[in-house]
């Protein structure tokens, strides 16, 4: 048998304290066989953990019968003195072992399973005594195969103990812990180990040392740990890094110790015991510490403070460049206190002087004085000295004093500057015309100044300084006041209010106040500032000027600016409630109409009766405002029916239906209503406007002196009517208008004596359009003048080419809008127009409406006669179908009378419609008027209008508008 000493002086280790969890007896693997860890009480560096433990590790091999063993075995048979022959003392250990492992290892191999079998021997010791050894020995596992026995021995001193401690050690101790086989695969890891990388326990089983490890580090050198580890008698540390679950890399602090097999003949045998502490941590301290001090370093050169020490046992001082810099001196001017003491002002040495005694006295923790001291230029500058005893002799006198010098000169001379602007701001506060007054966390008054006295009912607010304010204050605070000053000092909000009050005379004046919370050092309100001001006079002159913004001046009704405001109440409200309300515009049939007859002042007039009459038929809760011109709007609130509603918009038709007596005679007006119900018709303003004045539109396009209900085919119509519009404006430039060509025939021959010039447009995307679809727009937006020119030229010119190589001409005939007559001057208009064409005035015709001569304008007469002097024929268009009045056909130059086709159409059905026709052609053949039929379709209705006198007709029976190039392909 052979044995391997690996120390021959037991080292010295600090007792460490060891927990067990559970005893050896119930552990199944080999790797449970020894499981510590240690916990040095004063240093946690401690890496030797057997040895303190006071274990030895051993081996046999069953074959030769060799056995090893570490050197703490040798000091458990340590009955031989230092001296004594370590070959005899081997000799006695195997002699003790051999015999008792050559047993047991027969019973291992015969039996199942891992076993742990154990041996007690009793040693005796050089004085006679004698100690129990306790052997544990294994065989399983991959040794199962190898013959080979392992084991640890320890002393039995308390019944188990040293075992129990060993494990709980192993299991539970503050640093990582493992088992490591010669393969560097894990055989057991403690929970600090597993939870420094990351993994549970199991998840280590079998697993890889290089698995954790980054590339190039040390320990996955073999050759090399094999040197340390030889080095180290069969211990190493290194510094290592382990790579965490989640990718991070850890410093580390690793001991190994072989507990079974030689390195210097590595086989399975070999294990090492591992003890991992974590660095990151220390380094990430130092590293901190460092910065630290470099932070330390900079903040002490930036704030610009100066070091001095005083040291009696060097009998010497230390001054930095910094101090010497505030002294204002050279270092070596710096010889003693007393040429300090001499720089110091006059005023402030008693104070330095006794600061320095009460300090040196123990009196106070620190010496601190603010003094002045003289400069070269003669001038003085505020410093703090602060000073501090850190050593005393034997008899309390100070033998080291440490302190600081700070340049406190900007500092007093910004506390004098905040003192007298203190005095100041006191001054204004005491002076001011605005009420100041401070309030506690318990709405106690602190301070009021005297301008407070006229808020607080004429009392002295002296005589409220400490009172709380409440709602039955005897000065009479309003309660929303008091609401914003607990929400101030609830929240820390600032806020503004303007509330009334009450005045020393009893009168109900205003107050605007500002509330401003007051923070304390811990970040809390401690005080609210209130400063309040009279705005008795700012809130009258502001309602006067809310009336000029929102109050119509004619009418005092609301204007279109307050009716959007409430407007948006109103649709808040509705939603909030999920009520209905019907927006209503109302607008005055042809009242343009009473301007131009009557005046603007009759307007006016007329508008503020309308007014007057539509208040009285609405409730109190509708809404009522003048929007502009003669457009009024109103608010039905509360209407759960359209009938509600119906019978409200009656109403107000009857009211306005009712005669107006004005400069002396009665007047007839009618109105026009649109209707747009919330929320059915639209949930915006916009919307319900927009819908409204659809409304609106389609009440006048029926006639005007009605009310209409929105639907979305108005909206369509509306949509329609602004493509329209907008379209118009180019739609001469784009060249999209063409002129159709209808003939007009003498009856009596049946010869073509001319044509009416219809109007189309030609739309990009709605194709051709006829006139009634867009001529009422076009008089709308105004551009039915720019068409009108557009017409008349190039009727003009078509006139010409038909008339240049006739013997006997064609006359064509245009229609003339109103809105021609009051723009321009449509006489001149229609003379360059011939100019330019070379067209002769006796080759046109211009078509006029009824309506035009009804309104008896002078300027229509005046251009009408103008015409008539140029050559041009007027004719009355559609005549009969207006409110006709036969006397202007005496007072106006007409010379040609239109029949229109609603009477023609009569013809033959019964008398009546005949007689009327025969009367028209009497009446013109009286006035010396040449008459024209429309809508001649039948040979027998020619026949009987040549027979009544009729000498022009016109019809589908004669032929259909046609463009230009189908007329002269067909009439020519």
């Amino acid at each position: 048998m052979s044995g391997k000493a690996i120390h021959t002086s037991r080292p010295a280790f600090k007792r460490l304290d060891i927990q067990s969890a559970k005893s050896f007896e119930k552990a199944q693997h080999a790797n449970n066989l020894v499981q510590a860890t240690a916990v040095d009480s004063k240093k946690s560096d401690q890496i030797l953990y057997l040895p303190t433990a006071n274990l030895a590790s051993w081996s046999f091999d069953i074959a030769t019968g060799d056995l090893w063993w570490s050197a703490e075995l040798e000091w458990f048979f340590n009955q031989f003195p230092q001296q004594a022959d370590r070959q005899h003392m081997r000799a006695t250990i195997r002699a003790e072992l051999a015999p008792w492992l050559q047993g047991i290892a027969l019973r291992a191999v015969a039996a199942q399973g891992d076993q742990w079998p154990e041996l007690k021997l009793q040693v005796r010791m050089p004085d006679n005594s004698s100690k129990m050894l306790q052997f544990l020995c294994h065989r399983g596992g991959h040794q199962r195969h190898s013959g080979i026995l392992t084991g640890i021995a320890y002393e039995l001193d308390s019944a188990g103990q040293r075992e129990r401690l060993f494990r709980e050690a192993f299991e539970f101790g503050p640093f990582g812990a493992a088992i490591i086989d010669s393969h560097g695969h894990f055989l057991r890891v403690n929970a600090a180990f597993a939870r420094l990388l990351g993994y549970t326990r199991e998840e280590f089983s079998r697993r890889s040392a290089n698995e954790i490890t980054p590339a190039g580090d040390i320990s996955l050198d073999r050759e090399a740990m094999r040197a340390l580890l030889r080095a180290g008698n069969g211990r190493a540390a290194i510094f290592k890094q382990y790579l965490h679950r989640d990718g991070h890399l850890i410093d580390a602090q690793v001991e190994f110790a072989i507990i079974s097999g030689d390195v210097a003949q590595p086989d399975e045998t070999l294990c090492f015991l591992v003890f991992v502490q974590d660095l990151t941590e220390l380094r990430k301290t130092q590293a901190e510490l460092y910065t630290s001090q470099i932070r330390s370093e900079l903040a002490l050169a930036s704030t610009g403070i100066g070091i001095w020490e005083w040291n009696g046992n060097q009998n010497g001082a230390f001054y930095s460049p910094r101090t010497c810099e505030i002294l204002d001196v050279e270092l070596k001017e710096l010889f003693s206190d007393e040429s300090l003491l001499a720089s110091i002002h006059l005023d402030d040495i008693k104070d330095y002087v006794e600061s320095r005694m009460q300090h040196t006295n123990g009196d106070t923790p620190l010496h601190r004085a603010e003094i002045r001291i003289r400069q070269r230029n003669g001038s003085y500058k505020w410093v703090e000295d602060i000073g501090k005893i850190l050593e005393r002799d034997e008899q309390g006198r100070p033998l080291r004093v440490v302190g600081t010098l700070l340049d406190i000169h900007d500092r007093k001379a910004m506390e004098e500057t905040l003192k007298r602007q203190s005095c100041e701001i006191a001054s204004l506060v005491e002076h001011s015309p605005d009420g100041m007054i401070r309030y506690d966390c318990e709405l106690r008054r602190l301070h009021a100044n005297p301008a407070m006295r006229r808020f607080l009912r004429g009392i002295d607010p002296k005589d409220v300084i400490g009172l709380p304010a409440t709602e039955d204050d005897i000065t009479g605070i309003p309660t929303d006041y008091l609401d914003t000053l607990r929400s101030v000092l609830r929240t820390g909000q600032e806020a503004d209010l303007e509330t009334s009050y009450i005045s020393s005379s009893g009168s109900h004046n205003w107050l605007h106040a500002h509330f401003t919370p007051e923070i304390n050092a811990d970040g809390k309100v401690s005080t609210v500032l209130v400063v309040m001001r009279d705005i008795t006079e700012a809130v009258s002159h502001r309602e006067d000027i809310e009336k000029l913004a929102y109050r119509d001046s004619l009418t005092g009704l609301p204007n279109r600016a307050w009716f959007n405001r409430v407007f948006e109440t109103t649709l808040a409200d509705a939603e909030a409630k999920n009520v209905q309300f019907a927006l209503v515009i109302l607008d005055l049939d042809n009242f343009k109409d009473v301007n131009d007859t009557l005046g603007h002042a009759a307007g006016d007039q007329l508008l503020c009766e309308v007014a007057q009459r539509l208040s009285v038929e609405l409730r109190q809760s509708d809404t009522f405002a003048r929007l502009g011109g003669d457009e009024f709007a109103i608010f039905l609130q509360n209407v759960g029916h359209r009938q509600n509603v119906s019978e409200i918009t009656n109403r107000l038709l009857a009211a306005i239906a009712r005669p107006f007596h004005m400069e002396g005679r009665d007047m007839l007006v009618s109105g026009s209503l649109g209707i747009a119900c919330y929320p059915d018709d639209g949930a915006s303003p916009r919307d319900l406007f927009a819908h409204a004045d659809a409304a609106l539109y389609e009440a006048k396009a029926r006639g005007r002196n009605n009310f209409q209900y929105y639907d979305e085919a108005l909206t369509a119509r509306a949509r329609l009517r602004v493509n329209l519009g907008n379209a118009s404006h180019t739609a001469c430039a784009n060249k999209e208008l063409e002129l159709y060509y209808q003939p007009k025939v003498d009856l009596s021959s049946g010869e073509i004596i001319g044509a009416e010039a219809l109007l189309r447009w030609r739309h990009p995307e709605l194709g051709l359009l006829m006139p009634d679809s867009f001529i009422p727009i076009t008089e709308e937006n105004g551009t039915i003048v720019e068409i009108g020119d557009w017409v008349i030229r190039t009727a003009a010119q078509t006139a010409v080419d038909w008339n240049s190589k006739r013997l006997k001409p064609l006359k064509i005939a245009v229609n003339l809008s109103p809105r021609q007559f009051k723009q321009n001057d449509l006489a001149k208009q229609i003379e360059i127009a011939l100019t330019q064409t070379s067209c002769r005035a006796e080759w046109l015709e211009c078509e006029i409406t009824e309506s035009l001569l009804l309104n008896d304008e002078p300027g229509v007469q005046t251009t009408l006669q103008k015409l008539r002097a140029m050559g041009l024929s007027v004719a009355i268009d559609d005549f009969g179908t207006g409110h006709s009045a036969l006397a202007y056909l005496s007072r106006f130059p007409i010379d040609v009378l239109k029949i229109d086709r609603s009477f023609i159409a009569q013809m033959g059905k019964n008398d009546r419609g005949t007689e009327l026709v025969k009367a028209f052609t009497s009446i013109a053949d009286a006035l010396g008027m040449t008459t024209v039929a429309e809508g001649i379709e039948t040979n027998e209705q020619a026949a009987s209008l040549n027979g009544f006198g009729c000498e022009i007709g016109q019809g589908y029976f004669f032929g259909k508008p046609v463009a230009l190039h189908d007329f002269n392909k067909h009439f020519l």
